[in-house]
C-alpha cells in the first residue's frame, strides 16, 4: 500500500497512457481489417508497364480479429484469363502476408503488403520486386 502511495504519480499516468495504446490499436485493427476488405484494381501504370491488361483482387470480409480471409485474384493477360482462389493471412502489425493454396500461383508464397489508408493504395512486394500496385475500389465497395 506505500508502494501505491509513493509512486502514485508515477502509476496513474503509465496506466492511463496504456489504455490510450490498447485503444488505438484495437481501433487500428478493427479499421485496417474493415479497409482491407473489398476489391481492389491495379493501377493503370503498373498494368501498362507490367504488360497487362487488368488485375483486379478481392479480398473476402470475416471475422473482426480474423487474421485469415479468402481472396481471388483475376488477371486479365493478353486477353488470357487467370483466376486464382487462395486463403490469406495477414498480419496487420508486421504488415506480412501468406498465401496459402494447393494451386501453383504466380506470387510467391510470402509477401510484404503496404496498406495505405490516406492513398487507399495496396503494394504487394518482396525485397526484390513489387507485384502488384492497387487501389481500393470504393464504387464497388459499397
Amino acid at each position: 500500500m506505500d508502494f501505491i502511495k509513493k509512486y502514485k504519480h508515477i502509476l496513474v499516468p503509465t496506466l492511463l497512457i496504456l489504455i490510450l495504446i490498447l485503444i488505438f490499436l484495437t481501433y487500428y485493427l478493427i479499421f485496417s481489417s474493415n479497409f482491407l476488405s473489398g476489391l481492389w484494381v491495379c493501377d493503370d501504370d503498373f498494368c501498362t508497364n507490367s504488360e497487362i491488361n487488368q488485375l483486379l483482387f478481392y479480398i473476402g470480409g470475416g471475422d473482426l480479429f480474423d487474421t485469415k480471409k479468402v481472396c481471388v485474384l483475376i488477371l486479365d493477360s493478353n486477353d488470357i484469363p487467370y483466376q486464382f482462389v487462395f486463403d490469406m493471412e495477414y498480419n496487420p502489425i508486421t504488415k506480412k502476408m501468406k498465401l496459402i493454396s494447393d494451386e501453383e500461383s504466380i506470387f510467391p508464397d510470402s509477401m510484404d503488403m503496404n496498406l495505405s489508408f490516406i492513398h487507399g493504395s495496396l503494394i504487394l512486394s518482396d525485397d526484390e520486386q513489387e507485384y502488384a500496385r492497387l487501389y481500393k475500389d470504393n464504387i464497388n465497395n459499397v
